[in-house]
């Protein structure tokens, strides 16, 4: 049976308001972008930790893995008025921009910190489009699972990335596959 973990619902809100700070003067920051770097922040801190940061559950969507709860804690902070929310055309596209109007509260530990910097560096070079197809090819649970269903924090162990011609014949050596 795969770990399952309690969503922390102010370490989630406060992993909001970090990504959305660092990630303002990023044109092409939106919801979308915001989504996808919660996600690989808590499937990367569960792959390399053993543990995600905020425990939230994320599901397949159609434009990629989101938190269940995301709209419903958003929503309260706005109506907290820790952010407020902006709609914008990105690459022709609406998107809702985040902007956090205060700060967040959970100390991130230096490990989580470090992940979470390094994800929103990964996603910055992307559009919201291009991130969205990226949760699609990176995300092996994504990938595995139907829409609507949670992806489970131990799928974020799997590299999806296709062998090579000869990284598969040496996995076949080692299953003794082939001679």
């Amino acid at each position: 049976m795969p770990p399952t973990f309690r969503i922390d619902d102010r370490t989630f809100k406060d992993l909001i308001l970090y990504v959305s700070a660092r990630l303002q003067d990023d044109p092409s920051f939106g919801e979308t972008k915001l989504n996808k770097a919660l996600f690989f922040s808590d499937f990367e801190a569960y792959r390399l930790l053993g543990a995600p940061i905020t425990g939230a559950q994320y599901q397949r969507n159609l434009y990629g893995p989101t938190a269940r709860i995301f709209t419903i804690l958003r929503d309260q902070m706005v109506r907290d008025e820790e952010i407020a929310t902006e709609t914008q055309v990105i690459a022709g596209y609406n998107q809702t921009v985040i902007k956090p109007l205060i700060e967040p509260t959970t100390d991130f530990t230096q490990p989580q910190r470090e992940i979470i910097d390094a994800v929103i560096e990964q996603l910055r070079r992307f559009t919201n489009k291009q991130v969205s197809d990226e949760s699609h090819e990176r995300a092996a649970g994504w990938r595995a699972m139907d829409q609507g269903e949670t992806i489970p924090y131990s799928s974020a162990i799997i590299d999806p990335t296709p062998l090579s011609e000869g990284q598969h014949q040496t996995l076949r050596r080692l299953v003794g596959l082939a001679a």
